[in-house]
Parts: C-alpha cells; structure tokens; sequence
C-alpha cells in the first residue's frame, strides 16, 4: 500500500482527475479510497484502517499492486519507456526500480536494438532522480548491461559512459555539500583524460557525455562558469545528433543548461530571454516542464529581472498544490523561492509564510543543506528586514556557528559573509559604524550579478535602515 500512497501523493491535480476512469470496485476499490484519504498529508493508514479492510498482508499486497498497475495504465496508457520516464520525473524511485525489474524480463528474451535502447534509457533515467534518490549500484549494472547489449559496442561507447557516471559523481560532491578537494581532482582528471579522446572523435554520445560533464564542472565547481560555458558550446551539436528515446529532448534541455550558463555568468537578460522562449515552444504537460532543476532556475532568473507577477503565476500553478501533500525537495526549494520573491516585494507577512513552510519542509530524508543554508540566509533577512535586528544578530550568530560546523567558514567558503554583512548593516544604522574595507569587497563580489538572487537579497538590506513601527491607532 505504501507504493500506491506514495504516486497519489505525486501526482499533481490533473492527473489524479484522470483516475476517475478507474474501474475498481469491492476490495480494490476500498483499498483506494483508503489511500486518496491520506492524499493531503501523505501518513500511512492506521493499523484500524488497515484492519477495517478485512484483508490478510499477502492479500493487502496482492489488490495494492493490481490496483497501482492500473493507475500506472491510466497516466501512461504506453507504458514501457514512457512510464518509466513518468516515474523518474515524480522521483518514485521504488516503482521505478520496479517497474525496471518487470520491463527487464521482458526484454531478456530480446536482442538488437530494442534492447539495447531499453538498458541505455534506464541508465539515462537513473541520471535524473534527486541525487539522494541515486541508485549507484544500479547505474553502474545498467551501463554494463547497455554496453553488453550493443551488438558494435567500442572503447567510445565505453567513455561515454564513464563520463556520464563522473558527472552524476560531481552532482554528489556538490549536494553533500563537503570539503571533497582530493575527489574532486580525481575526478576532474579522469574527465579530462576522457576528453582528449573526444577531441580525435566525432562519436556523439562520448562528444556529448564529455563536454557536457566538463562543463558542468566548471559551473558549479571549477569556478570558472565562462569555460562551462565554452564546453556547453562544445555538446550543442552532439545532443543533436543523438538518437533514441532517453534523448528526444536532448537538444530542447542543452538550450535550457545554455540558459543556466548565461544566469551564472550574470547575463541575467539574456538567460531570461532563452528560458522564455524554451518554454514558450513547449506544452505545460511536456517531460521538461518536470525538470525542476531547470524550472527553478528559470524562476529565480524571472524574480532577478523583477518579473514578479510571471515568477508568482508559475510558483503558485506548478508548486502551490505540493505543500498540500507528502513533503518533497522541491516542495521545500519552491517555498524558499516565494519567501525571496515575497522579501523582495515587500509583501513580509507571505514572506513569514513560506519561510515557515520552507524551514518545516527541510526535514529528515527531505533535507539538504543548500536549502538549510539558504533558509538561514532567508529567515536572517527577514528579520533584519522588519527590524527586529537584535533577532537578527542571535541568528546570523547561530548561522556562521552551523557553516564552521559543516567546515565551511569563512577561510573555505565565502556564502558565510552574506551574515557577515547583515551584521555590518546593522551597526551601520544602529551606531553609525562604517563598513570595514574588507566587508566592502566581499559586498561587491556577492552582489554581482552572477550571484543571483543572494546578491539581490543582500543590496535590499544594505540599502536598508530600520523599518520604523507604525503608529498604533488612537483610541
């Protein structure tokens, strides 16, 4: 039961309308009315509930399963690849898996092409859950298996592979959030030992796979997002030239990294203008609209250029109905969005809302400290914003305590001066003390505009005295 709680509590309005085409009924039918009742919070039945049902375990089992394979009918009438793609997209990584094992034995009594697609569509799709969700052991057997399956695999085949389990190994350096200095070489070193390979060829997937991962890298660790740019460059015209079901969008999600390159290089018009038009060329039910990654970033970059009333529009209709359900990643990024969004705006007590909401929501297996960061970073503006500074000062104290305890000071990573420069505001305003020269040239690198909206945040308060307290009314 636990498999169908979780895709209801996934699936978004639309899609739970169409299991009104359901065909259940007696047992079955109880045991879903069960489940949609724990819809909105995403607790599992009771063992009362449970023993209502009048059912044994194995046969609770049984009809759960029956009646989960009909729901996976009704959202993907195709089945196969598409449902497979379907349950990546909602992170359900136990159906996935699965979903996997039942389509594999399918396939075992095929050879050519069609299996071939199937092992390398499954090895794309591990790729794409939240990295915590990442089955490494599975990956690594699905490459194999990939590899084994094509009838005229090579050596190319080969790196292409291993340069597409290096960049998902850098998304891991990156979301556990560590000192990971000595890996981080080993890796970069090993991609680049890939790369002299793809300079001497024209295979698209090793092409692809390379550049891409290289350019990664210098996005979002190598610290030079002008190179990540270049190699992004590099890849365009081989996720053109990719064939298969994993990369029919390949092309449509390198202009969305293109746009994500242009907002880290602070070309925050220019990455709005790519975003926009991506869209645009796309349905709202297409596979892209459910890469959050991508929709986040779009986000952000509409919030940067002050489209406040679009950035809402979208937060509310694609965000909006999770926090109403089982608690998510996404649904703890998207709450710290509207706090930013709202702070900027000056609308405080929505703000105060969903900061609340983001702070709940980043909890146990939903937890990462990006949004652990950032909703300190959040909550200190806040406050710092509606003038309550001596609030303000205790928790940008407790702020730099956490960042030294996850050994990212201010000798290792600089996102701690954003704290540091709340503080020098207040002392500013309050006793009229100038900013120290140091603080001043911190100031200017984290609000440059390829920081986003961190740096935006952080003008807003350094150009910001004590709210002064409205007037209580006469009595």
């Amino acid at each position: 039961m636990r498999l169908l709680l979780n895709l209801v509590t996934a699936l978004d309005e639309n899609e739970i309308a169409k299991l009104a085409a359901l065909n259940l009924r007696g047992k079955q039918l109880a045991v879903m009315e069960l489940v949609l009742s724990k819809r909105p919070t995403g607790d599992e039945p009771t063992p009362e509930e449970v023993s209502a049902l009048q059912l044994s375990d194995s046969h609770l089992y049984e009809i759960s399963s029956v009646v989960l394979s009909k729901c996976h009918h009704i959202l993907v009438p195709e089945g196969g690849l598409k449902l497979l793609e379907f349950l990546t997209y909602k992170n359900l990584i136990l159906q996935f898996k699965q979903e996997l094992r039942r389509q594999r034995k399918q396939i075992a009594t095929k050879k050519g092409k069609q299996a071939e697609e199937f092992y390398l569509t499954g090895f794309e799709l591990l790729n794409r859950f939240t990295y915590n969700l990442v089955d490494h052991d599975l990956l690594e057997e699905y490459g194999k298996l990939y590899l084994a399956a094509k009838a005229d695999a090579t050596a190319e085949d080969a790196l292409a592979i291993k340069a597409r389990k290096l960049q998902i190994k850098q998304a891991g350096i990156l979301s556990d959030g560590k000192n990971f200095t000595l890996e981080q070489k080993e890796l970069f070193a090993e991609l680049t030992e890939i790369e002299r390979t793809a300079r001497l060829s024209n295979h698209a997937y090793l092409c692809y796979a390379t550049y891409s991962a290289l350019a990664w890298h210098w996005q979002h660790l190598g610290g030079s997002p002008e190179k990540g740019l270049s190699y992004l460059q590099l890849s365009l015209p081989y996720a053109a030239k990719l064939q298969g079901f994993p990369f029919r969008d390949a092309a449509l999600e390198m202009k969305l990294r293109l746009a994500d390159a242009h907002a880290a290089l602070g070309e925050a018009d220019l990455a709005c203008e790519i975003f926009e038009k991506t869209y645009a060329s796309i349905r709202r039910d297409h596979p892209l609209w459910k890469r959050n990654y991508f929709l986040f970033r779009y986000l952000a970059i509409l919030i940067y250029v002050d489209k406040y009333a679009k950035a809402e529009k979208i937060l509310t209709e694609h965000f909006e109905p999770l926090f109403k359900l089982r608690p998510t990643t996404a649904s703890a990024t998207a709450a710290s969005l509207f706090a930013i969004l709202f702070l900027l705006t000056g609308d405080f007590p929505n703000a105060k809302k969903y900061l609340d909401l983001g702070l709940q929501l980043n909890t146990k297996s939903n937890f990462t400290l990006y949004n652990e960061v950032r909703n300190r970073y959040i909550e200190a503006a806040y406050y710092y914003l509606i003038g309550d500074w001596d609030y303000t000062l205790e928790l940008s104290h407790r702020a730099m305590q956490y960042l030294r305890g996850k050994h990212l000071g201010l000798n290792k990573h600089i996102f701690g001066y954003n704290f540091k420069i709340i503080e020098a505001s207040i002392k500013y305003y309050s006793k009229d003390i100038p900013f120290w020269h140091k603080l001043e040239e911190k100031f200017k690198v984290l609000t440059a505009p390829a920081e986003g909206l961190f740096g935006k945040l952080l003008e807003l308060i350094r150009d910001t005295p004590r709210r002064k307290p409205k007037p209580k009314p006469q009595v």
